[in-house]
């Protein structure tokens, strides 16, 4: 689960791949949070990281996903 939240995924999409609520998600990452003495999902990571907890993927979903918003993004913004 850990490794999901570092590629970027969000509690709605972690839930849906490991099919429970997305209230346990929530409370599972809640918990990392105070395990790493972090108050962020970016802090979450950094740390995690950090400490060898998860290795950031070569080529992360993250980095696709944040492509087709800043896309999508732009095309909402050039329709108006």
């Amino acid at each position: 689960m850990l490794t999901r939240v570092v590629t970027g995924g969000t509690n709605k999409e972690i839930a849906q791949e490991l099919g429970v609520s997305e209230q346990a998600i929530k409370a599972h990452v809640s918990k990392l949070l105070r395990l790493f003495a972090v108050t962020t999902r970016a802090g979450l990571v950094s740390a995690a990281i950090g400490a060898g907890a998860v290795q950031l993927p070569k080529s992360s979903m993250k980095s696709k996903r944040l492509r087709s918003r800043s896309t999508e993004r732009r095309e909402r913004g050039s329709a108006t």
